[in-house]
């Protein structure tokens, strides 16, 4: 029996106990995830879009002023954020706060406050689940070219997941978060699933992701426009290095092109109605947003890792791989066991920067810094994630869209 043999027959069983605590790991996170959901009871920014959930039901949009109560948060005087005809909120736009208004509503009539701050909970949190799952199945053909390597990444990720108690929060939280994650899930998804050169995405293909995008807007509009560039820019650089005139990849793709406009004014008509340009600019002049402090939010982020999300742990380890390999002390086949832990690592960091930049970098919408942080951020995967595997294309896609919450 040679040793191709010998590798196959033991992985077969190794296969086997990988998979069973893979699924027992993700079991778990989802236990974590959504176990006692309606403890503690909301803070601020949850009571804020929880509140504007109840309006939607009684008024059919977020309206500020009822019955002498007033539901506003927003740091700047009424008359920026409120629409008078209307009294409508505008300081930011309404898709949490119509995802809210679904777990209000099931909620309705229970007296038990835990129960119902459960519920309003649920939908923010079933959708971060998803979002998670979707961005692993997005990227697996890079954490492994085989069924072993893919199950090992999966087990994982999965074990990290269980031991980030921020990213647990975050995703059960009654704001943007979540849904903003799962968006931008689904758009990688579907980028990754049928990406430039692997035929040009037809008319259902093309108005899903158009779709995607439009409703990321809703929720966290930097990143909705961070995606449509990111989009935009790998069709062009697979249009430039493939053979054929720009205009004939241009007309081929036309379904995606025509979707993407079509976004793209929906979108500005939208952010000229809720006056976003106004709202940013109000912010940036009196909380002083700039390079300095999108600057001092990536070292805080950064930072985090490291303290408390085992950034530098893993480094270490990677770097051991790393040698050992050089010096021929990991087989080929062992590598199959070791590189998805990596890779499953990078990829979690991944999803961890997304929900962290959209919370930190939110306030820094204006920034133009957007390209040193998509270079930092390339660096920090390339770094933490190993050697990946997969075709070329995917894995510079898969690098190239680290870069879609640094407007965040």
């Amino acid at each position: 029996m040679n040793r191709a043999d010998r590798g196959q027959r033991g992985a077969r069983p190794a296969g086997r106990i990988l998979g069973i605590l893979a699924l027992l790991l993700c079991g778990a996170y989802g236990l974590l995830q959504l176990g006692n959901l309606g403890y503690p009871l909301f803070w601020q920014d949850e009571g804020e879009t929880a509140m504007f959930g109840q309006r939607i039901l009684d008024y059919g949009y977020p309206k500020v002023h009822s019955g002498g109560n007033v539901v506003y948060g927003m740091g700047v005087p009424l008359e920026f954020a409120v629409n008078a005809e209307r009294d409508a909120y505008t300081g930011s736009l309404w898709g949490q706060y119509y995802l809210a208004a679904i777990g209000v509503r099931a909620g309705q009539g229970i007296e038990d406050l835990h129960v119902r701050t459960a519920w309003v909970r649920l939908p923010f949190a079933l959708l971060g689940m998803a979002g998670l799952a979707l961005l692993f199945l997005a990227v697996g053909p890079v954490l492994a070219e085989r069924s072993l390597g893919k199950v090992a990444a999966a087990a994982g990720f999965g074990g990290l997941l269980c031991l980030s108690t921020s990213l647990i929060l975050h995703l059960r939280e009654v704001r943007y978060y979540a849904p903003a994650l799962a968006l931008l899930a689904a758009i990688v998804w579907l980028q990754m699933r049928r990406p430039p050169g692997r035929g040009e995405s037809g008319p259902g293909p093309a108005l899903v992701m158009g779709s995607a995008l439009l409703l990321l807007f809703n929720f966290f509009h930097p990143a909705a426009l961070a995606a449509g560039i990111w989009i935009c820019v790998e069709w062009w650089l697979w249009a430039r290095s493939s053979s054929g005139s720009l205009g004939v990849h241009a007309w081929r793709a036309r379904s995606l092109g025509f979707s993407l406009a079509l976004c793209g004014i929906l979108a500005l008509a939208i952010a000229l109605a809720f006056e976003i340009p106004t709202l940013s600019r109000i912010f940036s002049e009196r909380w002083g947003f700039g390079p300095g402090l999108y600057a001092a939010n990536l070292g805080s982020l950064a930072g985090y890792l490291l303290r408390y999300e085992f950034l530098g742990p893993f480094l270490l380890a990677e770097a051991a791989l790393r040698w050992t390999r050089r010096r021929g002390g990991v087989a080929p086949e062992d590598s199959e066991f070791f590189a998805p832990a990596g890779r499953s690592y990078a990829w979690w960091s991944f999803t961890h920067w997304w929900v962290q930049a959209i919370r930190f970098f939110s306030s820094a919408i204006s920034s133009p810094s957007v390209r040193s942080t998509a270079c930092c951020c390339y660096w920090i995967l390339k770094s933490s994630g190993g050697a990946l595997a997969g075709p070329a294309s995917h894995r510079r896609v898969l690098g190239r869209s680290v870069s879609l919450p640094a407007p965040a």
